[in-house]
């Protein structure tokens, strides 16, 4: 996934990996707890009065690995994409917002409990004020929770997102530490080493699991639980 976050632009990664453990360990309790405040942003008509247009596809033909991902978690068919974007100079109320480009791209199959986040991106313009639905955890359940015509595309309880592609600086320097140090501890060389999936799993509530609950990518999954 393509994730972008208020230091978005920044050429060097601004957290470590500590700070991202502790920060995953909050979120992971606060999951537990079921305490932290509800997101403002539980009407689909939030979508509309922030400009935000909405299209879909009908087919996964571009991600062949994602059937492949499905299948081996034992799920059935793969389809509904949902794709909700928000571009250009806006107007809400007596706010005016020039050149918020925002793009959010995510695969929803409801059948089979999956999110996937294809393409997202949120754009800090820090010469306006930033448009407060703008964030791919608030997008993303709005597009889960949106109603479908279809009885049988209605679905029940998310299994899984999938963070695909993550380009985020800082998840990436953080995932990357994670990875090496996991490659010492298990004493596996560079000719063993083949990070693809299914790839390696951590424990939610291990120091690794908080790590990547506290990155940008992580913390987006987590504020959709919450």
């Amino acid at each position: 996934m393509t994730s972008y976050e208020p230091d978005q632009f920044s050429m060097n990664a601004l957290l470590t990996y500590d700070q991202a453990a502790a920060k995953g360990k909050q979120l992971y309790t606060a999951i537990l707890n079921g305490d932290s405040p509800e997101s403002r942003f539980l009407d689909h008509q939030h979508l509309q009065q922030h400009n935000y247009t909405r299209s879909t596809i009908a087919r996964l033909t571009p991600f062949p690995l994602v059937h492949t991902i499905i299948a081996a978690l034992g799920q059935g068919s793969h389809d509904l994409p949902i794709e909700v974007t928000y571009y250009h100079k806006s107007v809400i109320g007596d706010d005016d917002y020039t050149k918020l480009y925002a793009t959010f791209k995510n695969i929803v199959d409801r059948p089979n409990g999956f999110i996937i986040a294809t393409e997202n991106m949120k754009y800090n313009n820090h010469t306006t004020q930033s448009i407060e639905l703008n964030y791919w955890s608030d997008i993303a359940f709005l597009a889960w929770t949106e109603p479908a015509a279809d009885e049988e595309k209605r679905g029940g309880d998310l299994k899984y997102v999938l963070r695909w592609a993550i380009t985020n600086k800082d998840t990436v320097e953080v995932t990357s530490e994670l990875l090496a140090n996991y490659r010492v501890e298990k004493g596996i060389s560079d000719e063993e080493w083949n990070p693809v999936w299914p790839g390696i799993s951590f424990d939610a509530d291990s120091e690794q699991g908080h790590a990547l609950l506290g990155t940008p990518n992580g913390s987006g999954v987590a504020w959709l639980l919450l």
